[in-house]
């Protein structure tokens, strides 16, 4: 067996060949992996921070429509308080009866 092999990869080129050896395919399959295993990463390390941002971004407007929206019916104010400190930063809406009054979280 493995002569007739041999013979199969040593046969004359008889010049309408057609197709790719295994030898050839496995090497293209191999770069192919090296550079995958290369551009992974470094797609991911491009494309999370920004897919994360996107996330907190979309969640802040969402508070602030929140509060903007408690702050037109009712007759308090509202407001976002971040805090900046926590790890993962949080923000909550706060309320207060009077301008004088202390800010509160809401907890409608």
């Amino acid at each position: 067996m493995l002569h007739l092999l041999w013979g199969m990869m040593n046969r004359p080129d008889t010049g309408d060949s057609r197709g790719f050896t295994l030898v050839e395919l496995l090497v293209v399959i191999a770069i192919l992996g090296v550079l995958v295993a290369i551009g992974v990463p470094t797609f991911m390390s491009t494309t999370y921070p920004h897919m994360k941002l996107t996330g907190s971004a979309r969640e802040i407007y969402a508070t602030l429509q929140y509060a903007r929206s408690r702050a037109v019916g009712m007759t308090q104010d509202y407001g976002v308080q971040f805090d900046l400190s926590a790890d993962p930063e949080t923000f909550i809406v706060v309320t207060r009866t009077s301008t004088s009054s202390p800010w509160v979280v809401d907890s409608s």
